[in-house]
């Protein structure tokens, strides 16, 4: 990684991703910072947290990397990742 601002971070390198939900860890695998969403994610990212996300992943050195996720980001995942509503029936 990169520092690149005060709290900013270039991290093209990341292949794998540890996400914090309260008592969750969400394992991604991907590339270029490209991280498929499972439907379970997806529905614990649509839920209100107790607590900010932590994102955590390892340098390029080996070192583990954190960082607490902001009230913005979550308000967005929880719109993004909002169920459908179900279609009713004729």
């Amino acid at each position: 990684y990169e520092l690149i601002g005060h709290n900013s971070y270039s991290t093209m390198g990341v292949s794998s991703i540890d996400l914090t939900l309260g008592e969750y860890v969400f394992h991604l695998e991907g590339r270029l910072n490209w991280f498929p969403i499972t439907n379970e994610l997806a529905t614990a990212l649509s839920n209100p947290l107790n607590e900010p996300p932590i994102l955590s992943y390892q340098d390029a050195d080996g070192n583990t990397v954190s960082h607490e996720i902001g009230p913005g980001t979550v308000a967005a995942w929880r719109t993004i990742y909002q169920p459908e509503p179900e279609a009713s029936g004729p």
